[in-house]
């Protein structure tokens, strides 16, 4: 077992974890899979960093959580990056955090929605095949691209601010 010197410094320890949450689609649509009620992804997703969050608070108040969406309609970022919203700063959570999970649970597809890559992909297309039809030349378009690594970017920022 543990001294009690060892437990002391584990407690003085502070963690900070980011939830970096994918907002697809395909995550926010019900699914058949998580039981009876059919819950999305995200909804289960919000659900585990609400137990995660709360059990933080109880075990220690000096650890850090932070909320990161990509593939959201809209993005509110430091690097004002499209799709990517920082729900929740880097810092220690508390009761205002859980009431707004608590919430974004039944809400969150009506409050964030999600990046449309078909739609995106069609007016990426009809922009290229304007620009080349004008410019008399031939059509090649590329998929529009995923904003992970840019989502990883921001993460990488938010823990960069408690560094200083």
């Amino acid at each position: 077992g543990l001294n009690t010197q060892e437990i002391e410094e584990m407690r003085s320890q502070k963690d900070s974890v980011i939830f970096l949450i994918d907002c697809h689609k395909g995550m926010q649509q019900h699914n058949p899979h998580n039981g009876a009620d059919q819950q999305s992804n995200i909804s289960q997703v919000l659900r585990a960093a609400l137990s995660f969050i709360k059990t933080k608070i109880i075990t220690n108040e000096n650890d850090k959580v932070g909320i990161v969406l990509y593939g959201c309609k809209e993005g509110t970022n430091s690097l004002s990056l499209k799709n990517i919203d920082v729900l929740y700063s880097l810092c220690e959570p508390d009761a205002s955090l859980i009431k707004m999970l608590e919430t974004k649970i039944t809400t969150f597809t009506q409050d964030h929605g999600w990046f449309d890559e078909a739609k995106a992909v069609s007016s990426q297309t009809s922009q290229i095949l304007s620009s080349s039809l004008a410019a008399g030349s031939s059509v090649s378009g590329s998929a529009p691209r995923s904003p992970l690594f840019e989502a990883l970017w921001i993460c990488h920022q938010e823990f960069k601010q408690i560094e200083k």
